[in-house]
């Protein structure tokens, strides 16, 4: 398996594996992660995947087999206000693997290939959200070492 940056060409494909990223997050909360048409989600999701690819603050990298694009993860550098030592932080904001390749070893080696990426630019501490009840992303992101350190809370109105 390969790692490498991803490339605007592939950006159709990273669409579709996207897609299928997000409909399996439902079960975990149906109202939040309700989606528009997928039309119109394919359409913006190209869009944005056009802006991040040209950001020099975000790292989209990918997990290739055989030439065919199995996984993606995506994460950016954002900046914390400067009351704090650690200005800079990485955030792992998306990860996905299709299902016949989990748990064999690319959510691993896409987490490490992010995070040295994230080293290579002076960054030294890397956040990231998960759903509570998304049991494999949490087993995987505390076999890469992530630990617990806040509880994110929400209110519908």
């Amino acid at each position: 398996m390969k790692i490498r940056k991803a490339a605007r060409r592939e950006i159709p494909r990273l669409v579709e594996l996207w897609w299928d990223f997000q409909t399996t997050h439902p079960p975990y909360n149906p109202v939040f992660y309700r989606n528009k048409s997928k039309a119109e989600c394919l359409r913006l999701c190209q869009k944005y995947y056009q802006v991040i690819l040209a950001s020099k603050n975000h790292i989209f990298l990918v997990a290739e087999t055989n030439g065919k694009l199995v996984g993606f993860i995506m994460g950016e550098i954002g900046h914390r206000p400067p009351v704090y030592r650690t200005v800079e932080a990485g955030f792992l904001s998306m990860i996905y693997i299709i299902p016949e390749m989990q748990r064999k070893g690319a959510g691993t080696r896409l987490v490490q290939a992010l995070e040295k990426e994230f080293r290579r630019r002076k960054i030294r501490h890397v956040e990231l959200i998960v759903d509570k009840k998304n049991r494999p992303a949490l087993e995987l992101y505390r076999k890469c070492g992530y630990q617990d350190r806040q509880v994110k809370v929400y209110k519908r109105l």
